[in-house]
């Protein structure tokens, strides 16, 4: 991680991770039928998560 961090600039860099254990199918809430990520569906189901993780939650990418 922390060479694909020295890619990109500070602001873009990973700092934390969380993982999931839901599996995503295609044309759910969170996929198309295409496989594209469906970033409202993805935000509504992990907003708990995704606010921990700008809280500083989650596993700290080193």
């Amino acid at each position: 991680m922390a060479e694909l961090n020295g890619r990109v600039s500070t602001a873009e860099q990973i700092k934390r991770i969380a993982l999931v254990s839901d599996e995503w199918l295609p044309d759910s809430d969170v996929l198309t039928p295409t496989m594209k990520l469906k970033r409202r569906g993805v935000s509504s189901r992990y907003a708990g998560l995704i606010e921990q993780l700008y809280a500083g939650g989650g596993i700290p990418v080193e």
